[in-house]
């Protein structure tokens, strides 16, 4: 593969090279009737042919624009500004013209008259409207029953990667809305991978400004990237979707849809899955919803500023890691309700999410000391059932012209039973077995999680002068009990205590926290250009955590173990407040601040609530955040941005608790009542240009973290490989991530071209049985992406994704090592006559590690074959063929501070699935409509 790659990146680079000497220069001058340059106004070079885009751009300030090393052929160029009448211009060189200029071109103002008038002509593919650009949909082709997802990838400057996940103009694009309104959260997947393409009229791209920087009307430099789908008026006004059901080979089945209907004022959208496939449907966060990692929404969301409360409330939150791996069997289901008028705006959805899954792994694990290391290997099957269920609303009131009134509520509620069986075996540094554990564990755990909050805004009317007043109040409650029974077995020692051979505990825990948050801020302009902003927060969380656990034998009633038993009372209380400066003028923003914190802890523990108090804790820690920021707009859609910002990691309640856990026997925790808040000093420079001419983006950033007071966890290993573990602060620790990108089009709407590197460099400190230990990552990773659609029926992609990570350890550099991971993979789609389509791709992943012999290739091969049918194209019955090779399965390596670990995971093998869709197309064309169009720019 790799030598294929290569073989077509210079066969492009030999065709782009002779193609030079049969290529001219395109130039002219834009005016208005009195004679003064155009600057900004949008120039397209179409082909005389068909009218097909070639190129576009926009003239520069003295009103000239070129199109350099254009292919010799006919072409009409047509410029557009807004408010002025199009004008078009034939083009038809000779054969031994390099340089045609067409002179100055005179754009006229839309009279009153001319208003009336209907220009009969063809749909421009884009325009230009200040910093958007919008796209007219129906001048990329799509295939019949296409998505939005499908859409985007036609149009030039996007790209839309593997995973579904979009860039515009060489930006991460973070939202997407429809007809300006949110739909489903802002989770750009969402919209793109269930609205058909055929419902947009129009895709408009533009960088949106924060939330803050709308409320105090103060720009921020800061941009969100963001794609806006206008609706067709006939989708606006019917109801449209799709459903799909499928069946297949042993026993496997498929089923989902949707259903859109939107208005001026009201939209209104259900989605639905269910599939025993591996298919989540929706969004990587709909996943994390499975398994209730919601509760993230905790952490300090109210405040104001810059101050980053980042607690840690020391929960386990799994997420994300296994998707798509072993067996799932998942349901899921929605409802998302807007409604936007002139004062009053509601945003609220819902979601229920179910997934059964089941996983059997098998794991070698090396673990690195001074002068030895030990191996284990585990075999465990895990079988999980989740069910969550997700509400948010959103309700924005304006009070008056001036004042809004904001209220956010957030909620969720999951069911989760987890069920783990597995053996565990230790190996000496001579390889012989030292221990074994056999686990067989079950938890049923039932988390509420509720996070609320009220915003006043007032705008004076000095332009920038703001004042904002919030509250916030956060609930989590969780409740749940568990069991563990393991038989542990000792070959190499004789005096181990029994307690540890065989474990049978009943657990039952219980936790909750309430955080009450107040915060104001207040932004002054100085002058035209310098704005003054300051800030205040209160908090206040109070956080109890029960732990019940007790011994039982067959013979016997459960009896309290005292040992492992405890119930924690942490009560936080800060104070923080700031001030920052901004400067901002034609495109530059600078701005400087600082932030102080004041954070009090007053915590106890005891065996049981009812019991005494055995330990108390009282900290007080005050902390200055700086915070700098320098970004620069460049005209032609680029800019630099600087950065640096200091962020706090405060220690969770098990982490500063005195109390020892052997809830593990071979993994002993220990808190730490003298731990301080780490500090992350983080420095970033960010670089970005969008060249519209040519439709090629590049961009660069270079980020460093250097860490003050970070919390590591000290090991202490015995010769019967138990490990205990305690967490210190050490000063030390950073990393460094340099990354790239550079993609443009070969061929104009034709074939688009897409590479980037990512590299990092970083040291972790540990201690290990006293001796500190430097553990040094460095990693390097290149993709390539190629996407060619010579014409509407034909789409083939290529792409590659090679890394590689070296690790060096200081107590044991023997057991430095290198790996790989490795990616390449081909698609192709083409329409035959009659509606009728073929897609097959393919798919290599290398995992490689010559230090332990591991190399593992895994081949996936998928095809399908479909037919559309019935009147206006709404049914398709489609035949598909997943990893007929039947290889597949989940691969993971990791190298962390004193370990290495390969890990694979039984998945999803092959499997034939026969499926039929059918599509609601809404109310069809209204009456009278016509194709011919008023341009008015």
């Amino acid at each position: 593969m790799k030598k294929i790659l290569l073989f077509i990146i210079l066969q492009i680079a030999f065709l782009q090279a002779n193609a030079q000497t049969s290529r001219i220069l395109i130039t002219g001058k834009v005016i208005d009737s009195l004679q003064t340059a155009m600057p900004s106004a949008t120039v397209m070079l179409l082909n005389a042919k068909d009218s097909s885009m070639v190129n576009f751009g926009r003239t520069e300030e003295n009103g000239v624009f070129e199109f350099k090393g254009v292919k010799r052929g006919n072409y009409f160029i047509k410029i557009s500004s807004m408010g002025y009448v199009p004008a078009e211009r034939l083009v038809k060189p000779t054969t031994d013209e390099e340089k045609v200029n067409l002179g100055e071109i005179r754009l006229n103002g839309i009279t009153k008259e001319l208003m009336e008038v209907v220009i009969k002509a063809t749909k421009q593919p884009l325009n230009v409207k200040g910093d958007t650009i919008v796209y007219n949909a129906s001048s990329f082709k799509v295939g019949v029953n296409a998505t939005v997802e499908d859409l985007l990838k036609k149009l030039p400057g996007v790209v839309v990667a593997a995973d579904g996940s979009i860039k515009a103009q060489g930006k991460e694009v973070q939202k997407v809305t429809v007809d300006g309104k949110t739909f489903f959260g802002d989770d750009p997947k969402l919209a793109t991978k269930n609205l058909p393409a055929e419902a947009v009229n129009q895709v408009e791209i533009f960088d949106d400004k924060t939330e803050e920087a709308k409320a105090t009307g103060i720009e921020d430099g800061k941009k969100v990237k963001t794609i806006n789908l206008a609706l067709k008026e006939d989708f606006k006004k019917g109801g449209f979707g799709k459903i799909v059901a499928g069946a297949g080979s042993n026993e496997r089945f498929e089923g989902k849809g949707n259903y859109n209907k939107f208005n001026q004022k009201v939209q209104f959208s259900m989605i639905g899955m269910a599939n025993n496939t591996n298919q989540q449907g929706f969004s990587f966060d709909d996943y994390q919803g499975f398994k209730g990692n919601q509760s993230f929404n905790f952490e300090g969301g109210n405040d104001f500023g810059f101050s980053n409360n980042n607690f840690n409330f020391g929960e386990d939150f799994p997420f994300g890691s296994d998707r798509g791996r072993g067996f799932s069997n998942s349901y899921a289901g929605g409802m998302n309700f807007n409604f936007d008028q002139k004062k009053t705006k509601v945003s609220s959805s819902y979601f229920y999410n179910f997934n059964k899954i089941l996983q059997q792994t098998t794991e070698a694990k090396t673990t690195f000391l001074e002068n030895s290391s030990f191996k284990t290997t585990s075999n465990q099957t895990t079988n999980q059932l989740s069910g969550n269920h997700r509400l948010n609303v959103k309700y924005e009131q304006g009070l008056d012209s001036l004042t809004t009134l904001i209220t956010k509520v957030n909620s969720s509620y999951v069911n989760q039973d987890d069920r783990l069986t597995g053996l565990e075996t230790f190996f000496g540094n001579t390889n012989e077995k030292t221990t074994t554990s056999e686990r067989n564990t079950g938890a049923i755990n039932g988390r509420l999680t509720l996070n609320s909050s009220m915003t006043l805004r007032h705008k004076f009317k000095k332009k920038g002068r703001s004042f904002s007043v919030k509250g916030g109040l956060d609930y989590l409650n969780n409740d749940g009990t568990g069991n563990q029974n393991s038989v542990n077995s000792f070959f190499t020692s004789q005096t181990v205590n029994d307690l540890l051979r065989n474990i049978r505990q009943l657990t039952a825990n219980k936790s909750e926290k309430t955080q009450v948050t107040a915060s104001v801020g207040y932004s002054e302009p100085l002058s035209k250009k310098i704005t003054m902003q300051v800030f205040y927060n209160y908090g206040q969380i109070g956080n109890t955590v029960g732990r019940d656990v007790s011994d039982k034998n067959s013979d016997q009633a459960a009896v309290l173990n005292k040992n492992l038993s405890r119930y924690f009372i942490n009560d936080i209380q800060y104070n923080n407040g700031g001030i920052n400066f901004r400067y901002a003028y034609k495109g530059l923003n600078i701005s400087a601040g600082v932030a102080a914190q004041d954070y009090n802890i007053d915590a106890s523990n005891a065996i049981q609530k009812s019991l005494p108090v055995l330990n108390t804790i009282k900290r007080n820690f005050v902390n200055i955040l700086p915070k700098a920021e320098f970004s620069y707009d460049f005209k032609n859609n680029a800019s630099i941005n600087i950065n640096y910002s200091a962020d706090l990691r405060q220690p969770s309640i098990e982490e500063i608790q005195p109390i020892v856990d052997y809830s593990n026997p071979f993994y002993i925790s220990e808190g730490n009542p003298a731990l301080r808040p780490q500090v992350n000093n983080q420095v970033g420079v960010s670089f970005y240009k969008f060249d519209m001419a040519t439709s090629s983006n590049f961009y660069s950033g270079l980020n460093y973290t250097y860490n003050v007071n970070q919390i590591i966890y000290n090991q202490v290993v015995d010769n019967l490989f138990i490990t205990r573990s305690r967490p210190e602060n050490i000063t030390g620790g950073d990393g460094w991530n340099l990354y790239a990108g550079y993609g443009f089009p070969i061929l104009k709407n034709k074939i688009k071209f897409d590479l980037g590197v990512d590299g990092n460099l970083g040291q972790n400190i540990t201690f290990i049985n006293g001796k500190q230990n430097n553990t040094n990552t460095n990693g390097l990773s290149s993709r390539i992406g190629l996407d060619i659609n010579p014409n509407t029926k034909l789409n083939i992609s290529l792409s590659s994704n090679i890394g590689q990570n070296r690790t060096k350890y200081s107590i044991s550099t023997s057991q430095n090592q290198t790996f790989s991971s490795n990616n390449y993979g081909a698609s192709f789609r083409y329409e035959f006559p009659k509606d009728v389509y073929l897609s097959s791709g393919f798919k290599y992943q290398n995992y490689r590690n010559d230090r332990f012999n591991f190399n593992q290739g895994i081949p996936l091969w998928e095809a399908a074959f479909s037919k559309i049918f019935l009147k206006s194209k709404k049914a398709e019955i489609k035949l598909s063929i997943t990893d007929i090779l039947n290889r597949n399965r989940g691969i993971e390596q990791q190298a962390m501070g004193n370990y290495v670990s390969q890990q694979q995971t039984l998945s999803l093998g092959r499997f034939a699935l026969l499926s039929f869709t059918y599509s609601i197309k809404g109310l069809g064309k209204p009456k009278g409509e016509s194709n011919s169009i008023i341009i008015i720019n």
